[in-house]
C-alpha cells in the first residue's frame, strides 16, 4: 500500500483509498501531457516522482522510462499529420525510407488537381511556411560551419548554405549582383553530398518578388536532390533535431564576391498564397514516370493528368490551411502505401520502447478531411483516395484507411494501448467517423467533458460515455473550472474550490470503477507539471496536478455506483430531440442517473432540476438549468447565494467539504445553481 502525507499545507500524498489500484471502486487517477518540471529547480525530481507515484494513467510522458513504467503511460501521437518543418519523426521515417529506396512522398496525401483552400486566418508557423522560411541555414567559412541567423553580414570567402526538408522552385535573396549559388548533389538520392552543381543566373529571369518587398527571385531549373547533411566528413552539428538524425535534406549554397549584408531570405515551395486563399498544384503519381516525385521536362509535356502541374510532389501535400493550432504546420498523412505505414509502426516501436511507454493517445480525432479542415474553393480530388476534399465522403474514406493502419498497428504491437483524444465528440452521431475508426482504440480522453456551469441538457446529451464504456472501452474524464466562478475571479480561494468540487460531483456522475480516470484541471487548454500562476490559481507558486485534485474529497470512497438493468433516464440527441430507446438502440451501460424532488416549501425556479446518482456509500448530487450558465451568474456571490435551493435526499446522508469534513447528516442538501455536491451516508 502506497503512503500519502500531507506536508506543510501542500499535498504531496493521497489518501490510501485514492487510487484505483487500492480501492476497486474508488476513482483512478489521471494526468494529461504532464511536464516543465525544470520550472521548480531542485523540486523537479521530487514533482515528477509524485506524479508517478499517484496516477494510475498519464497521457503524455513523465519524462523518464523508468518513471513511465510505473504507470501506464500513453505517449503523444498525431498520426494523421507530419509537420511542415520537420522534426525528429519526420527525420527518422525519411532517412528509413530513403535507405529502402522507396521516396518518402509517400507519407504525404496529395492534391490530384490545382486546389484553392480558403482561410481566415493562418497560424504563426503556417505563414512562415508559406513565406518560404527555410528549415535552417549556416555559414561556412573554410572548414567551419556555423549556425546563421539573420539578419547577418556575409564576407567574400564565406558561404550561406541554406537547408529545407522538401525542394523548391526558386531562392530569394537581396541581390544578384556578384551572386554564385550550387546545388547540393549526391551519388545516389539521400546519400551524403558529392559535388555541388552550379546554376547559371540568367538575369533576364531573375524577377522582383512582390510578397518579400525587395527580395529578387532566382529560379531553380534543375531537379533538387536530397542528401545527407554532412559536408565532407564534418557533419551538420547544429542542435536540429532532423539534421542531428540525419534527415535526407535540400540544400543550396550561395556566396557573393562582394561583401553583403543579408536581412531577409526566403525559398518558394511552389505554393501560391492570395489574400483570402492558398493555390496547391496538384500531383498525379501516374505523370511520375521513374517515380522520383519530380516532373522533367519531357514527363511535364506528357503527362496523363494534365490537372497535376505540380513539378515536385511535395508542392501538392495537403496542408488544412487555417484549421491549425497556434505554433504548428502540418501536412495529412497518408495511410494507403504500405512500405509508409511500416515505417511508420516501425518509429512508434522504437519510439515507445526508448520512453518506456505502454501505447500513445492520437490527438485531435476529429480532424480528418472534413469542412472543418478544408474549406474548397476550387479543384478538391486527392491523389491517394477517392472523394473530395472537405467533404463527408472523403473525411470517411480517410477515416476507414486510418483504421485500417491503427488496426495492423495493433496487430504489429500487441501489448500496447491505443488512445484517441475526442473532446465532447459524440462518435455514433458524427457523420466522418467509421465503426471501424471507433472500434479501434482501448481508451479515451474526454478533454474539457465536464466543467461548472453545465446545463442538464448537455449532461443529458453525453450518453454515448456509456455506449463505450459498454464496449469495455477505458475513459479519461476531465473536468475544469472552464466557465465556472473562478474563471471571472481567479483570486478567489473558494471560487476555485468551489468549482473543483462541483467537477469531481460531475464526475462521479460518469463514474465506472476498472473503466474510467479521473483528472481536473484549470480553464486553459495548456497542461504541464510547472507551477501555478495568479491566472490559474488564486495563488502561485502551487503544484497544479496537486492542487486541482481534490485530494481530501477524495479520500471518502462512494463504493460502487448503484444502477438499474434499464435505464430510465430520458437522454437528448445533440440537436436537442428526447433519445430516451438510446438503451434500446444501443448497449450502454446503465448510468443510474435519475432527477431529484425539491423540498415541500416551493418549486425550483423554470427549467432548473437536480440530477442524481446513487453509490454503495454515497449519493452525488447536481443542481442547473437546462442550459450554460451565463457570467452574469457568478459575478455577485451574494446574489447566487440567495439563489440556493434546497434538494431532498432518498436518506440521511452527510455532505462531504473541501477540507474533507463532513457537514451535519440530513435528509436534504442545499445547493446553489449550477452546483454540484458529494455525499456519503449518514450510517458510513
Amino acid at each position: 500500500m502506497k503512503i500519502r502525507l500531507l506536508i506543510s499545507g501542500i499535498a504531496i500524498g493521497l489518501a490510501s483509498s485514492l487510487l484505483g489500484h487500492q480501492v476497486e471502486a474508488a476513482p483512478s487517477m489521471g494526468l494529461v501531457l504532464p511536464g516543465g518540471w525544470q520550472a521548480w529547480g531542485n523540486r523537479a525530481k521530487e514533482i515528477q516522482q509524485w506524479e508517478a507515484q499517484h496516477s494510475d494513467i498519464v497521457f503524455g510522458s513523465l519524462g523518464v522510462p523508468e518513471l513511465n513504467k510505473q504507470t501506464m503511460a500513453l505517449g503523444y501521437m498525431y498520426s494523421q499529420k507530419l509537420d511542415c518543418f520537420a522534426g525528429e519523426q519526420e527525420a527518422w521515417l525519411h532517412r528509413q525510407l530513403w535507405q529502402q529506396g522507396i521516396n518518402p512522398e509517400h507519407l504525404y496525401l496529395h492534391a490530384a488537381q490545382e486546389t484553392h483552400l480558403a482561410y481566415d486566418h493562418l497560424s504563426e508557423k503556417a505563414q512562415h511556411f508559406l513565406d518560404g522560411k527555410p528549415l535552417h541555414m549556416m555559414v561556412k567559412k573554410g572548414t567551419v560551419l556555423q549556425t546563421a541567423r539573420l539578419p547577418l553580414k556575409l564576407s567574400i570567402d564565406e558561404e550561406l548554405i541554406v537547408v529545407t526538408s522538401q525542394p523548391f522552385l526558386a531562392i530569394n535573396v537581396p541581390s544578384t549582383d556578384t551572386l554564385s549559388i550550387s546545388l547540393a548533389k549526391p551519388e545516389q538520392v539521400g546519400a551524403p553530398i558529392t559535388e555541388w552543381q552550379s546554376l547559371v543566373i540568367d538575369k533576364s529571369d531573375v524577377s522582383s518578388n512582390s510578397d518579400t518587398g525587395s527580395l529578387l527571385q532566382v529560379a531553380i531549373e534543375k531537379q533538387m536532390q536530397a542528401v545527407t547533411p554532412w559536408l565532407g566528413e564534418y557533419h551538420f552539428n547544429t542542435g536540429h533535431h532532423a539534421l542531428d538524425l540525419d534527415m535526407p535534406v535540400y540544400m543550396a549554397r550561395l556566396s557573393w564576391s562582394t561583401p553583403q549584408t543579408i536581412g531577409a531570405l526566403s525559398v518558394d515551395y511552389g505554393l501560391p498564397q492570395e489574400a483570402t486563399h492558398v493555390v496547391i498544384p496538384g500531383w498525379d503519381w501516374r505523370n511520375d514516370a521513374n517515380g522520383d516525385g519530380y516532373l522533367d521536362d519531357n514527363e511535364y509535356r506528357q503527362r496523363t493528368n494534365l490537372k497535376a502541374q505540380a513539378r515536385y510532389a511535395s508542392q501538392a501535400r495537403l496542408i488544412p490551411i487555417g484549421n491549425m493550432w497556434p505554433g504548428t504546420c502540418w501536412q495529412r498523412t497518408n495511410f494507403s502505401h504500405p512500405s509508409a505505414n511500416q515505417a511508420h509502426m516501425d518509429w512508434y516501436k522504437y519510439d515507445w520502447h526508448r520512453q518506456g511507454l505502454s501505447g500513445a493517445y492520437n490527438d485531435d480525432m476529429a480532424k480528418l478531411l472534413g469542412s472543418d479542415q478544408y474549406q474548397v474553393l476550387k479543384g478538391g480530388a486527392i491523389a491517394e483516395l477517392p472523394g473530395k476534399l472537405g467533404t463527408n465522403e472523403a473525411a470517411l474514406n480517410y477515416a476507414g484507411q486510418m483504421a485500417s493502419f491503427l488496426s495492423q498497428l495493433k496487430e504489429y504491437l500487441p501489448n500496447t494501448k491505443l488512445a484517441a483524444n475526442i473532446s465532447e465528440l459524440n462518435l455514433w452521431r458524427y457523420p466522418q467517423w467509421t465503426p471501424e475508426l471507433r472500434d479501434v482504440f482501448d481508451v479515451w480522453l474526454r478533454e474539457h467533458y465536464l466543467h461548472a456551469a453545465m446545463g442538464t441538457d448537455a449532461l443529458r446529451q453525453r450518453w454515448e460515455h456509456f455506449a463505450l464504456s459498454a464496449m469495455g472501452d477505458e475513459s479519461l474524464v476531465m473536468t475544469t473550472t472552464r466557465s465556472g466562478r473562478s474563471e471571472l475571479n481567479t483570486k478567489n480561494q473558494h471560487a476555485w474550490q468551489q468549482d473543483i468540487s462541483t467537477g469531481l460531483a460531475l464526475y462521479y456522475l460518469f463514474h465506472i470503477p476498472k473503466q474510467t480516470h479521473y483528472h481536473s484541471w484549470n480553464q486553459t487548454f495548456y497542461y504541464s507539471s510547472s507551477p501555478t500562476d495568479n491566472n490559474n490559481w488564486y495563488q502561485s507558486g502551487a503544484v497544479k496536478n496537486q492542487v486541482y485534485r481534490p485530494i481530501n474529497m477524495l479520500s471518502h470512497d462512494l463504493g460502487e455506483p448503484i444502477t438499474n438493468t434499464v435505464s430510465s433516464f430520458d437522454w437528448l440527441t445533440q440537436d436537442g430531440t428526447e433519445a430516451k430507446l438510446v438503451g434500446e438502440l444501443l448497449n450502454t451501460t446503465d448510468s443510474g442517473w435519475f432527477w431529484l424532488d425539491s423540498d415541500e416549501s416551493g418549486l425550483w425556479p423554470e427549467k432548473y432540476r437536480a440530477i442524481g446518482r446513487q453509490f454503495e456509500r454515497g449519493l452525488v448530487v447536481y443542481f442547473a438549468g437546462e442550459s450554460r450558465a451565463d457570467n452574469d451568474m457568478w459575478r455577485d456571490e451574494e446574489k447566487w447565494n440567495k439563489e440556493s435551493q434546497t434538494i431532498l435526499l432518498p436518506a440521511q446522508y452527510q455532505r462531504v467539504n473541501w477540507d474533507g469534513s463532513l457537514a451535519p447528516k440530513s435528509n436534504q442538501v442545499a445547493l446553489r445553481p449550477y452546483e454540484g455536491a458529494v455525499l456519503i451516508k449518514a450510517d458510513e
